[in-house]
């Protein structure tokens, strides 16, 4: 996935629910490519989570904190808006443990798919909820999505995708180090990716 670097380097937070009977039902389908599109999508509009720099180090604010509307421009055209809540349960400056939700709206958020000419795109709302333990300096984050969104595209009948994933990151920043995990399913294609980057 082309911009997965970019979200993990920035510790985007991100998706939920893996293969679970409360994912939304879908009414089309998507090849592999076009689930993958799907998934930068959503990583596009999951950026900004207050207490996340892109130096991979988290810090410590309210102990509830309000956040957004954020809005990122997709990839080709459209906009996704996120907007929600995280709060701390941390004892002090250098250990922490955060959750968050959002609900994350898509705009006519269009995808190019990787190595080819083809676009998706994307309208309606998901909702996110995840989160974060550790220290300053080495920490970790789950993050779930579980919703569907409309999709249409090329060669992509229009019609409603359920979307259940979950992403695991782990950072060190002391290392400069990240590890990250993806499992669920897109519109009925199954995702399943682990990797890193140092």
């Amino acid at each position: 996935m082309k911009k997965l670097s970019i979200i993990l380097c920035s510790v985007a937070l991100l998706y939920g629910c893996g293969d679970d009977e409360s994912i939304p039902a879908s009414t089309t389908t998507l090849n592999q490519a076009q689930a993958e599109a799907v998934a930068d999508a959503l990583g596009a509009g999951l950026e900004g989570i207050p207490g996340v720099d892109t130096g991979n180090k988290l810090t410590i604010r309210a102990a509830q904190e309000s956040y957004g509307p954020i809005e990122k421009q997709c990839d080709v055209s459209g906009t996704t808006t996120t907007s929600g809540k995280v709060t701390s349960n941390g004892t002090n400056a250098n250990d922490f443990n955060i959750a968050f939700s959002s609900q994350n709206v898509f705009a006519a958020c269009t995808e190019g798919l990787e190595n080819s000419t083809d676009e998706i795109t994307l309208n309606g709302t998901i909702s996110q909820s995840g989160s974060a333990s550790g220290s300053q300096d080495s920490f970790t984050i789950t993050s779930k999505i579980l919703g569907a969104l409309d999709v249409t595209g090329t060669n992509i009948t229009p019609g409603v995708c359920g979307i259940g994933l979950t992403f695991t990151i782990s950072a060190n920043s002391t290392a400069q180090t990240l590890s990250y995990s993806i499992t669920g399913s897109v519109c009925g294609q199954e995702v399943n990716a682990t990797g890193s980057i140092n």
